[in-house]
């Protein structure tokens, strides 16, 4: 039976971040989320107002408080605006990739030993990246399809490394 991972609750606040590719970030006290960090970035998961999400816990220079990014699609699905104080849940994410493993995909590294080993020799942030682009498809066709093309992409990038190319 798995262990069952302690659950923060802690009062956050949304503040813009003025950056593109972010929108804004939500800012928790650093003795809010002590327990479950080391001062490093941790990976969790992440519930406002109903919607979970998998996430980075940042510590902000200066380590007052920790900071979760959410972009304008986060904040829209989670109904929040900037300068508004939210109430966050945060678990430890303790998936084997720091993210959720869409069922299609975890089906294709069950049946493909080689193909898992693969792609678990390759940086996190490339794992992380493709079990998201599979995981948003929408239908089970589409990830499917994803997974066919992620598996071929993986083993292309191994391929490269071994003729001294690098990611």
């Amino acid at each position: 039976m798995a262990k069952k991972q302690k659950t923060i609750e802690a009062e956050g606040v949304v503040e813009e971040t003025g950056k593109d590719y972010v929108s804004s970030l939500v800012l928790i006290p650093a003795w809010a989320v002590d327990s479950i960090t080391s001062g490093k970035s941790t990976r969790v998961i992440c519930e406002i107002n109903g919607f979970s999400f998998p996430c980075a816990l940042r510590p902000q220079k200066g380590g007052v408080n920790y900071m979760i990014s959410l972009s304008l699609q986060k904040m829209k699905k989670v109904k929040v605006t900037d300068g508004m104080k939210v109430m966050v849940k945060i678990t430890p994410d303790v998936s084997e990739y720091g993210y959720p493993t869409p069922e299609e995909f975890a089906e294709f590294l069950d049946q493909d030993p080689e193909l898992k080993s693969m792609f678990d020799t390759l940086p996190v942030s490339y794992q992380r990246g493709w079990l998201y682009y599979i995981g948003e498809a929408k239908s089970v066709d589409t990830r499917i399809k994803r997974c066919l093309l992620i598996s071929q992409r993986v083993r292309e990038e191994i391929a490269k490394r071994q003729l001294g190319g690098d990611l």
